[in-house]
């Protein structure tokens, strides 16, 4: 399908939200990652995915649409320049994408900054979204340090961020917990509409290693993606 229109409505789509503007790493979407730019790896994930129908790319800038329809992206959509602002919320051009083409049944989200989430990761994420019926499955990574060894310090005094009523002084008995990756969000649309945010007490977790949990945002995150990139050739699994 050549980017233009869409006018049918689809069960699961696929959405990259891509911004210009980067302050941590300038034009970070379209940085060149081991012969490709950063985008297209997504895009690249996304359009291998079997049980993906259509790849939306939104944007403010015409540069990362070009180069998102020279890399497959089945519609493009050119996003106001006010919900590609610090201030505006993923969440923001996710609305603004869904009023302007039909209403999918499901969509997934994907951030072009988490390039070495592979499409065999990304089925297997939807897959659990499609066999467990969820209204949402989110992507995430153990924390390699526990919320509960975690303190605020104020006035030289040290408080609790997580209030347990008690200290944990073996890290045996800390409970397993885990942070977004920010790599993968599913979700039911008609859910999402109405409930608008990506995570809610509904959603369920799909768990990513923390080799391939790369969200780029300085370039030591930028170099990290590419050494995973440079050693893969030499790997036989795919990187879970």
């Amino acid at each position: 399908m050549a980017p233009g229109v869409l006018m049918t409505r689809v069960k699961m789509m696929a959405i990259i939200p891509a911004r210009g503007g980067s302050k941590g790493l300038p034009r970070k979407n379209l940085r060149p990652l081991c012969g490709l730019p950063l985008i297209a790896w997504t895009i690249k994930a996304a359009k291998e995915c079997p049980l993906i129908d259509c790849v939306v790319v939104t944007s403010d800038d015409p540069e990362i649409l070009d180069v998102a329809n020279q890399f497959g992206a089945d519609q493009l959509i050119r996003r106001p320049e006010e919900l590609a602002t610090d201030e505006a919320t993923t969440s923001d051009a996710v609305h603004h994408v869904f009023s302007q083409i039909p209403l999918p049944d499901n969509f997934v989200l994907l951030q072009p900054t988490s390039p070495l989430r592979s499409s065999y990761i990304l089925t297997n994420c939807v897959n659990l979204f499609m066999s467990t019926d969820a209204v949402s499955v989110v992507s995430v990574t153990k924390s390699s340090e526990s919320p509960f060894w975690t303190y605020t310090m104020e006035g030289g005094v040290l408080n609790q961020v997580v209030k347990t009523g008690g200290h944990f002084d073996q890290r045996q008995k800390l409970p397993t917990t885990y942070f977004l990756n920010g790599a993968m969000y599913v979700w039911n649309t008609a859910y999402f509409m109405t409930h608008g945010d990506l995570v809610t007490s509904s959603s369920v977790g799909f768990e990513m290693s923390n080799e391939v949990s790369v969200d780029i945002d300085t370039f030591e995150d930028f170099k990290k993606a590419t050494i995973f990139f440079e050693n893969l050739a030499n790997r036989d699994d795919d990187g879970l």
